[in-house]
């Protein structure tokens, strides 16, 4: 069998450049959870992110291809994504304002914080040294506080005597909601990071369709499935050294430092490697011109709101999975790591196989029973009582995500008219990664903010299926009226052969 090294390029550039993305992107989250960052500025930090998915990849391939420095600027994309990222470690952390009094009491088993701090989805005392009480609390958000009480006397409160201990606390550690140095920074970095990074994953897929040829597009996922064992073998590896790294200072505050170590030094690898990449011109389709020369269509409006909508399920999981899931009992970064090397083995199989499964079912089946899956996904986060039911979860990701993923590209590809398969491959990553992803993040943590994430992930889950419906009906619709307009046509040309028949006659 002749080994094709232009594909083994392909590969490895995958492997690498997903490696690096698995150091920082699935514990950003739960990073600005660690500096003092709160659900809803997450959500906003997240959004932002995406939302620069639909223009970087424009204006970077406008200048890349008027100077033709198609291989450079993808090279310095890359340097410059984790020039930006390794700085956000050294971002100070919230200062969450001490000093705040808090009139406490405990009934059996619930403990009530007045001045605004309600906590009665569960508090814990953590010890009870020299007659002061520590409390770890919760409420129903999964805001934590840390709160000190001090020497307890009994009381009378809501006409509870026996049971009732007023305590005077003092709170050490809550949420705050302020916008201030600590969110501006990660507000800048992130904007710089996320230019920088969203031109090359198209760049690289681009890449592999253009080594792939026409005739052979069913065969990416054989490509992309590099992608993801890369991914999850180095967010193992790199949640397991940062438990080690973490316990070896004594600490139990996260330190992610390694985290921003491996993002950069794979970064520098695949900028290395690229070097060998054939990248085609770019030809980056702007979303705005790509939709008012699509539209006409309504295959591709269907194809493109479930592409949305798949992106918004998906954006939600990035942004909240992991800061719900480190709330619950018994999580630290190995079960995380171990989640996602989970989710990545899932996705190897899929990929493989994706080609021959759309060859059997079809495209639009598989987007269907992708975006069903995916919601239940999100329903089973909402059941989870201890962090290591996470990888039994995290076992649906490779028939929630690989599977339509790879028929997304190649469904874009086949859908596309003549002369504009770049353009529908383009706008469906940015509808995708950019505007449903921002969404997911956006609304999602207003949901997070305003209610919990059971809520949010269940009104997630509803979305999708309530999606997947409507595009199911809206496909079948489509096909029964081109199958209408096929057999009028056929009867108009048989009419039109009698008339000349009778002519003749």
């Amino acid at each position: 069998m002749e080994i094709e090294y232009d594909l083994l390029v392909v590969k490895l550039v995958n492997f690498l450049f997903y490696a690096g993305m698995a150091c920082f992107m699935p514990y950003k989250a739960i990073y600005q959870k660690s500096i003092g960052l709160t659900p809803s500025q997450n959500g906003l930090i997240q959004a932002l992110e995406k939302l620069i998915t639909l223009f970087s990849p424009p204006i970077v391939g406008a200048i890349s291809d008027k100077f033709l420095l198609h291989k450079s600027s993808m090279i310095i994309c890359i340097l410059l994504s984790v020039g930006f990222t390794f700085p956000m470690y050294f971002v100070p952390k919230v200062n969450n304002g001490l000093n705040h009094n808090v009139d406490c009491y405990v009934t059996n088993t619930t403990i009530v914080c007045s001045n605004s701090f309600n906590f009665t989805e569960g508090c814990n005392i953590n010890e009870n040294v020299d007659a002061t009480y520590l409390l770890k609390c919760w409420d129903n958000y999964n805001n934590s506080a840390a709160i000190t009480c001090e020497e307890p006397t009994p009381t009378v409160v809501n006409n509870q005597t026996a049971d009732a201990i007023q305590l005077k606390c003092l709170e050490e550690t809550t949420e705050q909601d302020t916008y201030g140095l600590t969110f501006m920074w990660v507000v800048i970095l992130t904007i710089f990071y996320a230019f920088f990074t969203n031109p090359v994953q198209p760049l690289i897929d681009a890449s592999t369709m253009n080594m792939l040829g026409e005739n052979r597009m069913q065969d990416y996922g054989k490509q992309r499935l590099w992608g993801s064992v890369g991914f999850g073998s180095v967010a193992l590896l790199v949640g397991f050294v940062t438990d080690v790294f973490t316990k070896s200072k004594s600490t139990e505050e996260k330190d992610y430092l390694f985290s921003f170590i491996g993002a950069l030094v794979f970064g520098v690898l695949t900028s290395i490697v690229c070097y060998k990449l054939k990248v085609p011109k770019h030809n980056p389709p702007s979303i705005l011109s790509g939709l008012s020369t699509l539209v006409k269509d309504p295959r591709i409006i269907a194809f493109l709101c479930i592409v949305m909508v798949g992106g918004y399920n998906l954006g939600v999981k990035y942004a909240f999975v992991f800061w719900y899931v480190e709330s619950l009992p018994g999580c630290n970064q190995t079960i995380l790591g171990l989640a996602i090397l989970t989710g990545c083995l899932t996705e190897v199989p899929m990929f493989f196989v994706s080609g021959w499964i759309a060859g059997k079912i079809g495209y639009n089946a598989i987007l269907v029973f992708g975006l069903i899956f995916a919601s239940l996904r999100c329903f089973l986060y909402t059941v989870l009582t201890s962090a290591w039911q996470l990888l039994l979860v995290e076992a649906l990701h490779g028939l929630s995500f690989a599977l339509p993923m790879a028929a997304m590209c190649s469904y874009a590809a086949t859908l596309a008219p003549e002369g504009m398969t770049a353009t529908l491959i383009g706008l469906t990553q940015g509808v995708y990664w950019g505007l449903g992803n921002m969404l997911g993040a956006l609304l999602g943590g207003v949901l997070y903010r305003l209610y919990s994430p059971i809520v949010m992930f269940r009104i997630t889950a509803l979305i999708g299926v309530v999606a997947a419906m409507f595009y199911s009906i809206s496909m079948l619709c489509l096909r029964n009226h081109n199958s209408g307009l096929q057999v009028e046509e056929g009867s108009e040309a048989e009419r039109e052969a009698c008339n000349i028949k009778s002519d003749e006659v």
